[in-house]
């Protein structure tokens, strides 16, 4: 069974649900992305797993995934963070809020958190395939040298927020 979405209008206020394998090119649903740093400030990402529809193979925000409905932004974050890295109760701190004209197009929620020592990461291997985290100057670094293996939304975020 197909998981419902959210429907939104340019607004970002919900118009409807539908199943999300259901999404038509001229629909706008939403997304949420957690960026997670550690406290020296290395930048935690996730690698997508090849079977992901979007952008497989990736490296990505270190989790990420639709809003399902009845679901505010934050709580979607908290269950994405939760199946992926095996992480709860996180302090979020909501950021950019983008959207991406796309068939479908989207909202993206973004939102940030600092690992505190002593929390320890439980990756889901069948959302993701591998977590790393890289310092700043790595990712600038990898970022120039293989672009087309990070998501679109990654190399955005990387060029346009830098704090």
């Amino acid at each position: 069974m197909s998981e419902i979405v959210p429907i939104v209008n340019n607004g970002d206020v919900i118009v409807g649900a539908k199943a999300r394998n259901e999404l038509l090119p001229e629909d706008t649903y939403r997304v949420v992305g957690l960026w997670v740093v550690n406290q020296v400030g290395d930048i935690l990402l996730a690698r997508r797993q090849e079977h992901k529809q979007q952008q497989s193979g990736r490296w990505d925000t270190a989790a990420a995934g639709t809003v399902l409905d009845g679901e505010s932004y934050e709580q979607a974050m908290q269950r994405e963070t939760r199946e992926e890295l095996g992480l709860t109760d996180l302090q979020l701190t909501e950021r950019a809020k983008l959207y991406v004209q796309d068939k479908p197009s989207y909202f993206c929620q973004t939102f940030t958190t600092v690992l505190a020592s002593g929390q320890q990461l439980a990756p889901d291997h069948t959302e993701v395939s591998a977590v790393k985290w890289f310092t700043h100057d790595r990712l600038l670094d990898e970022l120039a040298q293989s672009p087309h293996d990070f998501t679109p939304g990654v190399v955005w975020a990387v060029q346009h927020l830098q704090n």
